[in-house]
């Protein structure tokens, strides 16, 4: 009878425990969050993907955006919207190429969905993934050609983030992130050359942005 009464003592202290940590982000409001970010795409485009042979250098976006946070206990649901723009246009630099520059500019609305660990009262760690849906403007050059030109496409790819928060006050913190996606359109400009069979564009590559996030339930 006695080893009972301590089975059942356990059972209701580890019933609780795992009630409590599941049911804490509701108590400290940590439900929805708002957040707003700015980062960095290095190698927008990522033409060597196209053809490895391509000496050239690499476009640099910046980005900002918004993102939209829901907490459920140890997992997280997050979406947003990122908008980027050009730095500077990836320069071809092996004359014989076909291409002579380009610059791609987009807008992507990313899905993820993952897992959240708690840092004690420092904030958390989370991470993962999703889909994502890109809407981009690629304006290039021909080397064949007087001018430049442009082509839009549309692109549904999947991604990964992993981030960290730090809490700043009980109901805002600060987020740093690093984010990556597989993403490309069909061909959508006609090449001559051997080396593109015609040429899609690619918004694959990695991101690294910080933010703030302020939950307001």
């Amino acid at each position: 009878m006695g080893e009972e009464i301590v089975l059942m003592r356990y059972r209701v202290v580890i019933i609780t425990a795992i009630l409590c940590m599941l049911a804490s982000p509701l108590f400290s409001q940590e439900f929805i969050g708002l957040g707003m970010h700015a980062g960095i795409h290095h190698d927008a485009g990522n033409q060597s993907n196209q053809n490895p042979m391509m000496e050239y250098e690499a476009q640099n976006n910046v980005l900002v955006g918004f993102s939209f946070k829901v907490n459920m206990y140890f997992l997280f649901v997050r979406t947003g919207c990122d908008v980027s723009f050009v730095v500077n246009k990836a320069k071809v630099e092996n004359a014989s190429d076909e291409l002579e520059s380009m610059s791609l500019s987009y807008i992507n609305v990313p899905a993820f969905a993952g897992l959240r660990f708690p840092l004690r009262e420092m904030g958390e760690l989370y991470m993962g993934m999703g889909a994502s849906y890109h809407i981009g403007e690629m304006k290039y050059r021909l080397s064949s050609a007087s001018s430049s030109d442009e082509s839009l496409a549309v692109a549904l790819g999947y991604g990964f983030v992993t981030g960290i928060e730090f809490k700043l006050v009980p109901f805002a913190r600060i987020y740093m992130e690093w984010q990556y996606y597989e993403s490309r359109s069909d061909a959508g400009i006609k090449t001559e050359g051997a080396s593109y069979n015609d040429y899609h564009i690619d918004f694959s590559g990695h991101r690294i942005c910080i933010g703030a996030m302020y939950y307001i339930i």
